[in-house]
């Protein structure tokens, strides 16, 4: 049995073949579905260009993983507190955001530190509204994919998620 080798160009070009093939977002368990006899392993992306959505950026596809920069998160942080109220809660926001296509609370960790720190930097008071523990129980007790953030509260195996594209947050 031989080994293909292939340039990455060539690699991004089967990715984009394949991404005109299919009629949606495409996942890795998508291409693994739709992709021509021939065309190389998922995992041949993972290992040559570091990770699945990291190889479709460099092919010039649509990727769910975004940057924002800290004002953009401040001005939608914002938004939800207008919606929500001073007294928002990280699950409040974490749903807020993904209903609105806005900055996901793991951005706003990333960027801040940590959601009470994004409170701070606004001058918005910190609450504990229904207690820590239990939003802690609630946001930690859905799987969601890192990728998409989309809230996994079904029978469907991660890796079988049409939105999945890597590594659980638990």
């Amino acid at each position: 049995m031989g080994t293909n080798v292939y340039t990455d160009e060539e690699l991004l070009e089967y990715l984009r073949k394949a991404d005109k093939l299919t009629e949606k977002y495409l996942t890795k368990k998508r291409y693994k579905e739709k992709k021509p006899e021939g065309y190389p392993a998922s995992g041949t992306y993972a290992e040559r260009f570091g990770g699945w959505t990291k190889a479709k950026g460099k092919a010039g596809l649509e990727t769910r993983a975004f940057s924002y920069g800290k004002e953009y998160i401040k001005k939608a942080f914002m938004k939800a507190v207008e919606e929500f109220g001073e007294k928002i809660t990280s699950v409040e926001y974490f749903i807020w955001a993904q209903e609105n296509g806005e900055p996901s609370l793991k951005a706003v960790q990333t960027n801040f530190g940590s959601f009470n720190a994004i409170k701070d930097e606004l001058g918005i008071e910190k609450n504990y509204r229904g207690g820590m523990q239990e939003e802690s129980n609630y946001f930690y007790s859905k799987r969601f994919c890192r990728d998409c953030l989309y809230f996994k509260d079904c029978d469907i195996e991660l890796e079988d998620c049409e939105y999945y594209e890597g590594d659980s947050i638990d």
